[in-house]
């Protein structure tokens, strides 16, 4: 997905919403995407192939779930895109038609 041009979920502009980020400033993996870099084509995804785990790396570095955020049990899935996946990849790549799952297997 990265050499298709998309961002792991966890930068995405309005990740504040949802996460709550431990890591240094400058820590590339954490980084947040700023807004006139980036095209969110859906709603935040959870469920995103692209999301990080909650709890990933080590202590001092990782993401949490903020009270309310929905279908963190699913955060850092490998096992296939999520709908918001393939409509992303439609979108950017509108003669593809993505339809089909990815599973990991």
């Amino acid at each position: 997905m990265h050499a298709l041009g998309f961002y792991h979920e966890h930068c995405r502009p309005d990740r504040d919403n949802y996460l709550t980020v431990i890591a240094k400033e400058n820590d590339r993996d954490f980084g947040k995407v700023c807004e006139m870099d980036v095209v969110c084509f859906g709603p935040y995804d959870p469920e995103s192939i692209m999301h990080y785990p909650l709890g990933c790396y080590s202590e001092g570095r990782h993401i949490q779930a903020k009270p309310g955020t929905e279908r963190t049990n699913v955060m850092g899935q490998r096992l296939k895109l999520s709908a918001y996946d393939i409509n992303a990849l439609n979108a950017l790549y509108p003669s593809s038609h993505v339809k089909e799952e990815f599973k990991n297997e």
